[in-house]
């Protein structure tokens, strides 16, 4: 089998395709890798075959748009502005690949060319969710923005259908039209049902953070959290180490692993812990987001794995990728979250239903309400026992085993 992997996104989205490539890989099968240019590197330490689409312009032109942490306009930045750059691309290397013969394409929900080569060719896909807020329910509705997930029924179906045909639909087809109409294939509808493949859909997090649902689709199959990060069993540098023997237990803050746009929201940390009095690593990959100097009790780290570093800590405070949620639940460690867009908010509410986790909107996230959330959370003794009780039903190594099985039964 040759599985050709095709994540879009940042490295939260990256990452546990590459986990699922090594596993495949470990199996005897061919794994080729293909994604953004950002993402050479990260696919050549691992020794897996990369195929780069687009620039690494590219890929900072999307990550620095004003608009891409905009909850009502960051869709259209990733449909328009990332996926329209490569779906050609994609579509090219999908359709060669095929007539080599053995090609198994898994792809996440913004594979809108492999859904294309599906129609088109009949090549077999594996369509994978990182995270619920992915398949619409109208039992358990996700917590996104725009969706009051505890109306009735007829009002969160009223703002689905507003959300598909205003927003998303339009999107989808703005960027997939042309290439469907030469392929004599209709314009995409529904796409919250679309981007499924037919084939097999895979959840990657377990049933108790996702439940399913009655209307989810037929070819799922849930595995669990795919808990894979770059240098995993790497010791922690020395320098943060020496800073975790003066300062124990301190509070991780990350704003996400592509989010420029973070100087406000480091600056309200750090004034945050000086009120509480209490030590914290902040991770940050750029620049722009770091303050000019920081109090010794307060380290700056570019990148560490977090499965090395979150069980030396006391919580987290994050926007709620679901990269980040799952790696702190496998910690055992509480979680502050501060949404912003896409499927954080939905991850939130999840947390806070487990009693494992606060939330605070960023809008509210200044010194003061961070101060109170992490008081609060702090003194939560009765969360960080429920923390450790769901880490203990966790394995490293399921979510990516059950999904490297539901890809070799196709």
């Amino acid at each position: 089998m040759h599985a050709l992997l095709l994540p879009f996104g940042s490295h939260g989205d990256v990452h546990p395709f590459v986990g699922l490539g090594l596993e495949l890989k470990r199996r005897g099968h061919r794994v080729t890798l293909a994604t953004s240019a950002h993402f050479a590197g990260l696919a050549e330490r691992q020794g897996l075959e990369f195929v780069p689409f687009g620039t690494e312009e590219d890929y900072e032109y999307v990550t620095t748009h004003p608009d891409l942490l905009n909850p009502r306009r960051s869709f259209n930045v990733l449909t328009h502005d990332g996926v329209g750059r490569i779906l050609r691309e994609q579509y090219r290397l999908i359709e060669r690949l095929h007539h080599e013969g053995d090609l198994v394409v898994v792809a996440n929900a913004f594979g809108f060319a492999a859904r294309t080569a599906q129609e088109s060719l009949g090549i077999k896909l594996v369509t994978v969710h990182l995270q619920p807020s992915m398949l619409w329910s109208d039992y358990q509705s996700p917590a996104l923005y725009g969706i009051t997930a505890n109306a009735p029924r007829w009002v969160r179906r009223f703002q689905l259908w507003f959300g598909r045909n205003v927003v998303v639909d339009p999107a989808v087809r703005g960027v997939t039209d042309e290439l469907r109409s030469e392929l004599r294939l209709p314009p995409v509808r529904n796409t919250f049902r679309w981007w499924n493949s037919p084939d097999s859909v895979l959840g990657l997090w377990p049933e108790w953070y996702g439940p399913s649902q009655p209307d989810w689709p037929r070819q799922l199959t849930l595995t669990s959290f795919p808990l894979w990060d770059e240098n995993q069993e790497a010791e922690l540098p020395a320098n943060l180490q020496q800073f975790l023997n003066r300062h124990p237990q301190p509070i991780v803050f990350t704003p996400g692993t592509a989010n420029r746009q973070a100087a406000s929201f480091v600056r309200e940390a750090v004034a945050a812990c000086d009120m509480i009095k209490r030590p914290a690593i902040l991770l940050t990959r750029f620049g722009e987001n770091r303050p000019k100097s920081l109090p010794e009790s307060i380290n700056l780290v570019d990148y560490v794995p977090l499965s090395e570093l979150l069980p030396h800590v006391s919580a987290i405070v994050h926007p709620g990728g679901i990269g980040t949620v799952a790696q702190a639940i496998a910690a055992g460690v509480r979680q502050l979250i501060v949404p912003i867009a896409n499927d954080q908010p939905d991850n939130a509410s999840r947390l806070e239903r487990l009693a494992i986790g606060l939330t605070v909107p960023m809008p509210r996230f200044n010194r003061r309400g961070a101060a109170d959330a992490l008081r609060q959370l702090l003194a939560d003794e009765q969360m960080q026992r429920r923390a450790e009780e769901l880490s203990r039903r966790l394995s490293a190594s399921e979510g990516l085993r059950r999904a490297a099985d539901a890809v070799e039964r196709l």
